[in-house]
Parts: structure tokens; sequence; C-alpha cells
């Protein structure tokens, strides 16, 4: 199931935080927190520019949307998913195992 969005969706996943979908809430959390953005090039004038991910003209590996979302955010929208839709969920399906049958990599 690759498309545009998906593949903006899972971009960087893992990475930060290996096996992120069995990370803790705290783990996550903390990993947010270290990555939001600041004002100035490269953080340099302090404080929390929470428009930075938004705003056209940043690039990915400042932040910029095209980065993807951070993995809470990710979480936070495949566990939402997971528990409103359970095993029929088609962003957390394996591709290589019949439809419905989940192999726990979000449980």
């Amino acid at each position: 199931m690759s498309n545009p969005i998906t593949d903006w969706f899972f971009r960087g996943q893992n990475t930060r935080i290996p096996n992120e979908a069995a990370a803790s809430l705290g783990e996550l959390f903390r990993d947010d927190w270290a990555q939001r953005g600041k004002f100035g090039k490269d953080g340099s004038q302090g404080g929390w520019d929470f428009t930075r991910g938004f705003r056209p003209g940043v690039s990915a590996d400042e932040g910029g949307f095209i980065s993807g979302p951070t993995p809470l955010a990710r979480q936070a929208v495949l566990r939402s998913l997971n528990a409103v839709l359970g095993q029929n969920n088609p962003l957390t399906d394996h591709p290589d195992l019949p439809p419905g049958e989940d192999d726990n990599r979000f449980s």
C-alpha cells in the first residue's frame, strides 16, 4: 500500500526510536519534546516555534513538513486506529499476511 500519503506518514519510522510501535508513551513524549522546533536557523534563537513543521521553505532536515510526522504523532494515529478498527486496520496490516491477520507490530 504505497502512495504519497503513506510514504510521507511512514517516513522516518523506527529511525529515532527503534520499534516505535512498542515504545512507551513516556518515551514517545520525551522524543517529541526533544524534536520541538526552535526559532532561528538551527534553533539558535531558542524559544519554541510550533509553526516550524508547517511553514513552506523549512527543509525536512530542519523539521519541515516534508520530514513526516514525529513518532508520537504517528503512533497516536496508528494506536487510535487499532483501538477503533482492531484487526481490520489497513495501515497496520502487514502486506505479507492475509487481510485481517495481525502480526502484532502495533499491539
